[in-house]
C-alpha cells in the first residue's frame, strides 16, 4: 500500500491511532503514567483561575466562590 494514501485515509488515521492506543494501554506503566499525568492536570487547574469555575461545577460552597464570604457577611449583620 502507498504510505501517502494511508495518511489521507481518516478511517486508517482513526485505526493507526486506535492500535498505539491499544499498544500504550498493554504496557505495565500505562496506569502509573495516566495517574500522574492526570494529578499533574489536577494540580495545574487547582492553581490557576480555573478553579473558581471547578469549585462551583463540583457544587462546593468555598471561599473560592465568594458565596461563603457573603454568607458571614449577612450573618454578623444579624447577630449585631
Amino acid at each position: 500500500m502507498n504510505t501517502k494514501t494511508n495518511q489521507n485515509d481518516p478511517e486508517a488515521q482513526e485505526a493507526a491511532l486506535l492500535l498505539a492506543v491499544r499498544d500504550f494501554m498493554r504496557l505495565e506503566s500505562a496506569g502509573g503514567i495516566l495517574l500522574l499525568g492526570a494529578a499533574i492536570l489536577a494540580i495545574l487547574m487547582a492553581n490557576s483561575p480555573l478553579a473558581i469555575n471547578l469549585w462551583r461545577l463540583a457544587g462546593y460552597n468555598s471561599c473560592y466562590s465568594g458565596r461563603n464570604a457573603r454568607d458571614k457577611q449577612a450573618t454578623r449583620v444579624v447577630d449585631q
